[in-house]
Order: C-alpha cells, then structure tokens, then sequence
C-alpha cells in the first residue's frame, strides 16, 4: 500500500541568539490511508516541532526545516506558500493543543467558520451558514444555533476543541493532525473528544496522526506508535506490541509512569534529557539509562528490527553482541 504521508529524515532547528535548538534531528516514519498513528513523548521531544514542521506553520522566519515531508508522493517542503494554502484545511486539517492560539477572540464561532466557505468555496452567506450549523451538529455541540453566535471565551474548554474539529473537517481533509487535543481537558471530555475524533475518523475515511505525552490514550485508539525521544525516534511498533513488549528503555519507563489505579505513587523517569542546542554524541538517552553499554558512548544508535513492524533504536536490540 503506498503511503499518504511519508516523512524522511526530517530535521528542524530554531536560531537563537544563544546558538541553535535541534528541535527534531533526523526522524522517518510513514503513515497510511485510513491508518492512526501515533506520536509519542514527553515535552521537549520535539513532537509538536514535528507537527508544525509538517505544514510550515511556524510563526518565526529563524526556524530551518530540512528533509523531506511527503503528502501523495509531493514534497510539500518545496511548495511555495500559495501551494501550501491549497493544501492547509483542504487536503491536511489540523487541531492544536490549546484553541484559544487559534481562534480569534474578537469573532463569533459561526463568523470564523464561515469564513473558509465565502472564501475558499464561494458560497452565498445562507449557504455557508447553513453547513457551519451542520458541522457543528456534526462535531457534538448541542444547540448549535445559539454557539453559532457565542465568542470562543464563553465556551469550556471541550466545547473549544469541538469548535476546532469542526474547523479542521470543513473541507474533509484527508489527513487530520491533532497536536495534543485533550492535554487540557478532563478524564471524561477527554474520553468524549476522542471517540468523536474515531467517529469521525471512520465517517470520513482519513487517516490521524495523534501527537500525545500521554500513552494511556494511546491504546484502544491507535493503530501504531511512534516514540519520540530528544528530536529523534526510538521506537516504533503496533500499538499491542509496543504495549505487551517494549523494548527502548525509555518506551518501558513510560509506561511504568502511567498511572495504575492502585493508589500506589507514580514512578518518574530520572535525570533529564540532553541540552537541545547541544548536538548528540552518542545514544540520547545514555544518562537516564540503567543498563548502558561502552558503545552507547560513542555512536547513536539506528532502528534495528525485531518484527518486521518493530524498531528500537537501542544497541541492545543489535543482533551483534556488544556486551
């Protein structure tokens, strides 16, 4: 099957006055019709780096993207920004981490909404408006009409994120990215939010690449995992296998991390991750790990396969034997 996405060997960087920051340093990863992936790792992995890069949305001119970010076989790092505008919402939407970067605050719901229709499919204001309250509708939002003509800061947080959704499906992308989209939300509108995102997923037939730090949402609702770690990718595998056996050290601290429902207190990942203006020397992760070998001082690692569908970027997992 070929690929919808395909990113290779993709680096971002931003420019600062203090030297460079290796945001994302060299990630690969594929992503196919109708599939979910997902992408895992604490703050500072550079994941939502990762997701901006994807459609150049960066707000600053000192970032670098470098690599290549494959949508239908087309490199979308050469469009030119027009280019991208056809493809921003139409044939890619997006959901971000927090909705109150991208909505605006002086405009009614209905008005940001109906927007992309005047200008983006010519229609008339009553037919742009009939299919905002439709999408709304669509999207689970309850008295549709009267949110039509609220401001976003009269809204709860999930009400937000549905607003959002609605945005990003207007003109049935193919591919939806969604950057954290219930980091702020509580256990049960996260629960609600995300069998929509299913829902909807289904309806329409695109495919989802969820960016997390939470690997409990993960399972149930994905198809694969990627692991992200200090820019780089440590591990990937189908979402049962990555759960029942982990192999990257780090992919196993995080799931001890989760919470248990045993009352018993969460256990942390010591140390911290290298300095991202700092290029890496060696395996990333060498300073947090238990088990480290005298290679893991001197090379970084590459994904070595286990299954045909599991990588681990550890040199434990090497088939030569370094210990």
């Amino acid at each position: 099957m070929t690929a919808l996405l395909e990113v290779k060997n993709l680096r971002v960087s931003f420019k600062t006055n203090s030297g460079n920051i290796y945001a994302v340093r060299g990630v690969d990863f594929s992503l196919y019709p109708n599939e979910t992936l997902a992408i895992v790792g604490e703050s500072g992995s550079g994941k939502s780096a990762l997701a901006l890069s994807l459609l150049r949305l960066f707000s600053t001119t000192s970032v670098k993207v470098e690599g290549e970010v494959l949508y239908r076989q087309q490199n979308l790092l050469t469009f030119s920004e027009k280019e991208l505008g056809n493809i921003r919402g139409q044939e890619i939407g997006m959901i971000f981490q927090d909705p109150m970067s991208f909505l605006n605050p002086t405009m009614s719901i209905g008005k940001q909404i109906m927007e992309g229709f005047y200008y983006r499919k010519k229609m008339t204001r009553l037919a742009a408006k009939e299919k905002t309250l439709e999408l709304l509708h669509k999207v689970g939002i309850p008295r549709a009409s009267y949110v039509f003509m609220q401001y976003p800061h009269e809204l709860s947080g999930g009400m937000k994120q549905r607003v959002m959704l609605a945005i990003a499906l207007a003109f049935s992308p193919k591919l939806l990215i969604a950057d954290e989209p219930t980091t702020a939300l509580d256990a049960t509108i996260q629960a609600q939010v995300l069998s929509l995102l299913k829902q909807l997923q289904q309806e329409n037939g695109m495919s989802l690449l969820f960016i997390t730090h939470d690997l409990s949402l993960v399972a149930g609702f994905c198809q694969r995992v990627v692991v992200m770690y200090a820019g780089k990718i440590v591990e990937s595998a189908p979402v049962e296998e990555l759960f029942l056996y982990p192999q990257h050290p780090y992919t196993k601290r995080l799931l001890d991390a989760r919470p248990k429902g045993d009352g018993k207190l969460l256990h942390e990942i010591p140390g911290m991750p290298p300095n991202p203006r700092q290029p890496l020397e060696g395996c990333a992760f060498l300073p947090r790990c238990h088990n480290p070998l005298q290679i893991c001082l001197e090379k970084s690692p590459p994904l070595f396969s286990s299954e045909e569908k599991h990588h681990s970027a550890c040199w434990h997992q090497d088939p030569r034997s370094f210990v």
